[in-house]
């Protein structure tokens, strides 16, 4: 018997070179999955959290799918965008939704230095 229904899958991604979140449909008819998103482990943590295409109780289909994903690196603090999929309906890209600032900029990018000092122990 056959469902045609599909389920959204998000996963930690790890992997040697870290964590790298995913976000993947089942299709529960054949077993198949697809991948809509992966984090690019560019030097940022992104990850996904809620489907946000349900306002006013819409149903969710391929074609209205955004989901909220947070951003942050060290020097840049947690900015949310929408994943939303491309006009090809191949995988989802990010838009950006909030634009918060940095709550402490001086410490943004700190200036580095060694510090070398003589310990009584040796």
């Amino acid at each position: 018997w056959e469902t045609g229904a599909t389920l959204i899958l998000e996963g930690d991604g790890a992997s040697d070179t870290g964590d790298r979140p995913f976000v993947d449909l089942l299709n529960l008819d054949t077993g198949a999955t697809r991948r809509l998103w992966q984090c690019p482990g560019l030097g940022a943590l992104e990850r996904p959290g809620s489907i946000i295409s349900d306002a006013g109780g819409a149903p969710i289909t391929l074609d209205t799918l955004k989901i909220l994903l947070s951003r942050e690196t060290p020097s840049e603090n947690p900015q949310y965008y929408s994943l939303e999929l491309s006009g090809g309906g191949g995988e989802l890209t990010p838009r950006r939704i909030s634009d918060f600032p940095h709550p402490h900029p001086s410490l943004v990018d700190p200036p580095k230095e060694i510090i070398r000092y003589k310990r009584a122990d040796g």
